[in-house]
Formats: structure tokens, sequence, C-alpha cells
């Protein structure tokens, strides 16, 4: 029913260790890290699996996602809460370079979907312009004044000619 974690389901986490979701949602003082780590973890698995990158590349981002999000959750749990540690039971330098570690390991699983997200981007490119290269060709030699790709209009100025334009 109720308490902190109760949101988990069994299994949910996928690769993302659940104990540490557990003890990251009671280290925390203002909502659930835990279970913020892990909808994040599970959002970006999603993407992932939608990129245009390889499957092997699917699989490695996956597993690098995995060992990030597990590091965050790790730092999440060893930055101590500031409500229960308060001023005179904890160093606050201590208490702010845990909690700047934690904040570190988060953004770095940010960076990393989106050097993943970049590449995405530049593999879609690289096929459009194979797609626009293959389908030139073919106007070449199949002697046509002009072409559609992408709902785009590729026309020449006459069949001699090997260059082609497109009009904005």
């Amino acid at each position: 029913m109720g308490g902190r974690g109760a949101k988990i389901a069994i299994g949910s986490a996928g690769g993302l260790n659940k104990e540490l979701i557990k003890r990251a949602n009671n280290q925390s003082s203002a909502y659930e890290m835990g279970d913020s780590i892990n909808r994040e973890y599970e959002n970006n698995i999603k993407e992932i699996r939608e990129l245009n990158i390889s499957d092997t590349e699917k699989q490695n981002a996956i597993k690098e996602l995995t060992n990030l999000s597990n590091d965050a959750l790790k730092a999440q749990v060893q930055a101590p809460n500031p409500y229960t540690t308060g001023r005179a039971k904890f160093d606050v330098g201590k208490n702010r370079e845990k909690s700047n570690i934690a904040l570190e390991k988060r953004e770095a699983v940010k960076n990393y979907m989106e050097k993943v997200r970049k590449q995405s981007a530049t593999n879609k490119k690289a096929n459009e312009q194979k797609e626009l290269l293959t389908a030139m060709q073919t106007a070449l030699k199949d002697k046509k004044l002009e072409f559609t790709i992408n709902g785009k209009t590729w026309k020449r100025n006459s069949l001699r000619s090997k260059s082609f334009y497109s009009e904005w």
C-alpha cells in the first residue's frame, strides 16, 4: 500500500538495482529521487530503442546507461539528507560535496543521452544523403529531368546536365 518506494513494481526497474532505488527514496528529502532516476532511466531506454542507431550500438548504449544510472543511484544514497544531518551533526562541506557528486552523476546520464541522440541524428542525416544520392543516380541513368524524394522535388536543366537543384 503505502510508503516510500511503494510505486516500484517488481521487475519495473530493469537493469537498475532495486535496493539502491529504495535507499535513494529513503535518503531524499524533497521527493523520491530513486523513483525519479528510475523513471528517467526507463524513458531513456524507450528512446534508445527508437533511435536511428544499429542494434549493437543500442545494446551498448543501454548497458552504459544502466551503469551510469546505477552510479547516480549510488551517489544519491551517499548524499546525506540535509534535514536529518543538520549543521551540528555533519560537516556542511562534506554534505555539499556528496550532493554535488550526486548531481554530477545525474548530469552524466543526461550528457550521455545527448551524445546518443547526436549519433542518431548523424546516422539519420547520412541515410538521407545516401537515399538522395541513389535517387540522383537513378534519375541520371533513367534520363529523367526531375524526381521527388522525401517530399522535395529535384530538377536539372537538361539531360546532359549531371547536377540537380531543388527549389525551396
